[in-house]
């Protein structure tokens, strides 16, 4: 058995290119304007999340949450995750407004891909 994601990018990259996405829009929400310090709040973003995910404790509540064997990410899936992160976030910030939709696309597509998306993880989380 596996004791980590060893995968370099996963159906879960999905899910990183909508969170650069909505942090984007977001801060763009609170500035009224796109700003140049923005792109650090992805990365800020990005590592702390990164950081909470690995975390022994986080790990374990992933996996009472229905992630039954979750125990984290390589070095390689987190560098991407956070290359995601950034791609999301430049798309936004560069690309039309109706890129806002993006996130829930994706949702759809990662139900459809894997059977699960952040939505119903929040939601396993919340019940639990």
């Amino acid at each position: 058995m596996r004791k980590e994601n060893r995968d370099i990018v996963d159906a879960w990259s999905l899910a990183h290119l909508s969170f650069g996405i909505t942090v984007f829009y977001i801060t763009f929400a609170i500035t009224g304007r796109r700003q140049w310090w923005m792109p650090s709040v992805i990365i800020v973003a990005g590592f702390a999340w990164e950081l909470l995910e690995n975390n022994p404790w986080f790990k374990r509540k992933l996996r009472g949450w229905g992630f039954p064997d979750y125990y984290g990410d390589s070095g390689r899936n987190m560098t991407t995750d956070q290359m995601f992160n950034i791609i999301g976030f430049s798309m936004a910030f560069f690309g039309p407004r109706w890129f806002v939709l993006l996130p829930a696309l994706n949702e759809v597509l990662m139900w459809f891909m894997i059977g699960d998306n952040t939505t119903l993880a929040i939601l396993r989380a919340i019940k639990n």
